[in-house]
């Protein structure tokens, strides 16, 4: 199968960034090229998430067993995040096909990926005639993933309730442990984009370590559902406003 300028895009893109998955001259490309496909995604997992143990890989290998094929004949490049490509392919294809209906402007849906040190940042390339990239840095999609969670917790309770009383609200804001957490995911934010521009002479390990010290707890039941709520509608949004940016032919 021919792939598209976009795909190829991507995954030059993502090669020479400052991607974990390359150390040591190891190379991934068994993602496409090895025979064993359950070997191959533990071997992926494991390079995008070093923290996750061997039980917690099979347990996810052993759950998605039926999708594996098909995962790994939608995934458009071989350095692609198996974990999260799924889910935003699946919100690129809401947004195609609201913008499709919205604007009336026809094209095919574009190729989505993530991109580690790409500045916290998300933008759509025209790689070819009608063929474009939307590129999503993997460190903003975990700053709306901390975001969402920190701002489920300020309004989830302990009897499992979500409340918005101001006052109620108001009490957990004013605690320091929050103040903190939420300063500190900014600050590592401010931090980074610096980093990106050239404004900070600190670069080694900043990726890996980006709001890794204070991250806020992973509220429980009704707040934890919420809070995906509140992920999947940031996660739409930025999404969405690169459709925006095709439709109205705005591309770098």
């Amino acid at each position: 199968m021919n792939r598209r300028d976009s795909e190829i895009l991507l995954e030059n893109l993502q090669k020479k960034s400052n991607d974990d998955l390359i150390t040591n001259n190891e190379d991934p490309l068994s993602l496409f090229e090895l025979g064993d496909k359950k070997e191959t995604l533990d071997l992926v997992l494991s390079k995008h998430y070093p923290d996750m143990s061997a039980e917690e890989r099979k347990h996810f290998i052993n759950f998605s067993n039926e999708k594996i094929k098909e995962l790994f004949e939608i995934m458009p490049s071989r350095y692609e995040d198996p974990l999260t490509f799924p889910h935003l392919n699946r919100l690129s294809r809401l947004a195609h096909d609201q913008s499709q209906h919205i604007d009336k402007k026809e094209f095919p849906l574009p190729t989505i990926g993530t991109i580690p040190g790409y500045g916290l940042n998300a933008t759509v390339i025209e790689a070819s005639k009608d063929d474009y990239l939307i590129a999503l840095d993997r460190g903003l999609l975990r700053l709306l993933a901390h975001l969402s969670n920190l701002i489920a917790g300020l309004l989830t309770y302990k009897n499992d309730s979500v409340s918005t009383n101001y006052d109620l609200i108001l009490e957990k804001i004013l605690d320091e442990d929050i103040q903190n957490t939420f300063s500190d995911i900014f600050l590592r934010f401010i931090d980074t984009v610096q980093i990106f521009k050239g404004e900070s002479q600190e670069i080694e390990g900043i990726y890996c370590s980006f709001i890794d010290r204070q991250v806020p707890e992973i509220p429980k039941g009704t707040g934890a559902r919420f809070g995906q709520l509140l992920l999947e509608g940031a996660e739409l949004f930025l999404i969405s406003h690169e459709y925006g940016h095709i439709s109205r032919e705005h591309f770098i």
